[in-house]
């Protein structure tokens, strides 16, 4: 992706990974979900789904737990976590 829009940040208290929700701004059609490892922001997982698809996997999402944050938040919460240790 060269390009891309971020939709959704969503992450789950005491998690390792995060999910990164984003469209590529060349071709809207396609939404990215990729799981991202908080401590080295590694790609863990990448999929990839059509725009209509997003509200359903979204929702899936959401009930296993996960919950909308911002990239400020997100970053603040990582923080926080590695100073802990």
């Amino acid at each position: 992706m060269k390009s891309e829009k971020i939709l959704h940040i969503l992450e789950k208290p005491k998690a390792k990974t995060y999910y990164k929700i984003v469209e590529d701004k060349d071709d809207p059609w396609f939404i990215y979900i990729q799981k991202i490892d908080k401590k080295t922001k590694e790609i863990q997982k990448n999929s990839m789904i059509i725009a209509k698809d997003l509200e359903s996997q979204l929702k899936l999402i959401k009930s296993d737990g996960w919950e909308e944050t911002s990239e400020e938040q997100l970053t603040y919460n990582i923080k926080n976590q590695q100073d802990r240790k």
